[in-house]
């Protein structure tokens, strides 16, 4: 990435990235030919899971909503997906989509010729691109939409459990766009299979705007409306299922001028080249957002910008769902970072990932935290702060408890000491004998027997000794008297 983004080389050559890619996801290994968006999906799932904030992730049941109160469950969802999900892949790619399923019940028929039990399951659910389908009749890419948001009829095998009826039972299923992203991905389906199951592509020419992309008639979300959207990037592809060949064009924000990228050839392209052709396969759109100045109308058109908010559940201020709300109060808006700011912050990134791969897990963790605060205020102050004050709160009720027991007597701790100090003593000495018993149980015991005998026989030496001393006094004596 850095040398894509910082080095002065005209085309560089990902084949060391394409090799490790490889090894983690082998489905990309070899040179046969790939679906780009399915690695594009694989990708920014990977970032996003690398990236991810949330460490620990909280066990969230799924809400069952009845449509009734769409704008409170939507917030709700979005709660619960940044409680697991908090990455700068959210704040950027991620939108939210209204999935609604309604009983269709063959078995209950209603007075107006309509079947089921009326029974209706709405789910708030993320997204990170929109996969629209194509069809022959599909001109334009409002048409590609207003295909993805036509109901469609479950029957069959296909069958949904309704929770009212406690069966399987046909039913309608509806797709709505709720909430959208900063960058919003729209990947076309010119790949599909026939009824025989035979694969084929659909070149067929597709009519997708450039700039002032307006999808207010497919938000249903009333703190949504006005979303426009300006074309950045384009990926094109040529060819068949056989073999085909990618190429891209791109918007560059600071000359803003059109480039074409074929393998390692760059050229600048007119934009009127854009916007009807029967290759686009990948759309990358770019919200932008007028900013409304105070006693200054006539600037407002100049002060387009892109929005990059950073999503946290402590912070539903900024969250998608409050941002209109805010409009119509008009309200001060809050910083919205321009496509070229978020590019200097990755430069910034990039940077310093090189210092930051060396270094410790430890430090590497705080570093990045570090540098992602320069994108948006990190709420991790905030977080600190509550764990900080969580921790004294416990520390005070631990010294509350300890106030509420009662002190024991002096007299009582000392007589209680004393005993525990004789104890101890006691147990030393039991200790000391035993371990003395232990050390001559391990001497060899000698034989008294032979302890006896060996006394015995010194005694009659002893004695042997003094009669033999008496006899030679008398020869002594005797001899004495002869020689007188």
């Amino acid at each position: 990435m850095k040398e894509m983004w910082l080095s002065k080389k005209k085309s560089l050559a990902p084949s060391s990235f394409k090799a490790s890619l490889g090894h983690f996801a082998p489905q990309f290994a070899g040179y046969d030919q790939h679906d780009c968006q399915e690695l594009l999906a694989f990708l920014l799932d990977g970032i996003h899971e690398d990236l991810n904030r949330v460490k620990k992730r909280p066990y969230i049941e799924d809400k069952d909503c009845d449509g009734t109160n769409d704008t409170a469950d939507s917030m709700d969802a979005w709660e619960n997906y940044l409680k697991r999900n908090k990455s700068i892949v959210v704040d950027l790619f991620q939108g939210q989509l209204r999935n609604t399923m309604k009983c269709c019940n063959t078995k209950i028929q209603n007075a107006d010729g309509s079947t089921g039990c009326g029974h209706r399951n709405v789910k708030f659910d993320s997204f990170m691109y929109l996969s629209l389908p194509m069809q022959d009749d599909c001109q334009t890419l409002d048409d590609c939409l207003e295909l993805f948001c036509t109901v469609e009829h479950l029957t069959g095998a296909n069958q949904w459990y309704c929770s009212k009826c406690k069966e399987h039972v046909d039913a309608t299923k509806k797709f709505d766009l709720w909430m959208l992203p900063p960058i919003l991905v729209v990947h076309l389906k010119r790949f599909r299979y026939n009824d025989y199951g035979a694969r084929s592509k659909l070149n067929r020419k597709m009519n997708y705007p450039v700039c002032n992309w307006s999808l207010d008639k497919f938000i249903k979300s009333s703190e949504n409306a006005h979303e426009m959207y300006d074309l950045y990037a384009v990926t094109n592809h040529y060819g068949n299922l056989g073999g085909g060949h990618y190429t891209a064009s791109a918007m560059n924000r600071f000359d803003n001028q059109w480039y074409e990228f074929n393998d390692s050839t760059c050229t600048k392209v007119d934009q009127s080249r854009l916007g009807n052709d029967n290759a686009a396969y990948c759309l990358f759109y770019n919200r932008m957002e007028k900013m409304e100045l105070e006693n200054d109308e006539e600037k407002e058109d100049s002060f387009r910008r892109a929005a990059v908010r950073r999503q946290s559940v402590s912070k539903p201020e900024l969250w998608p769902h409050m941002q209109n709300a805010a409009a119509k109060k008009k309200t001060k808006v809050d910083v919205r970072k321009s496509f070229r700011d978020f590019h200097k912050v990755s430069m910034m990134m990039l940077d310093q990932l090189d210092d930051t791969l060396i270094m410790e897990e430890e430090g590497s963790e705080g570093d990045m935290e570090k540098m992602n605060s320069n994108i948006e205020p990190l709420d991790d102050t905030l977080v600190e702060e509550q764990e900080s004050e969580g921790v004294v709160e416990e520390k005070k009720g631990k010294e509350e408890e300890n106030s509420n027991i009662e002190p024991l007597d002096d007299t009582l701790v000392a007589e209680q000491d004393s005993e525990a100090v004789v104890k101890e003593k006691k147990g030393k000495e039991e200790g000391s004998d035993k371990d003395t018993e232990k050390m001559n149980s391990n001497t060899e015991p000698s034989d008294d027997t032979l302890v006896a005998e060996q006394n015995s026989e010194g005694v009659v030496e002893e004695e042997e000794g003094k009669e033999e001393d008496n006899l030679n006094s008398n020869e002594a004596k005797e001899d004495s008297k002869h020689i007188g």
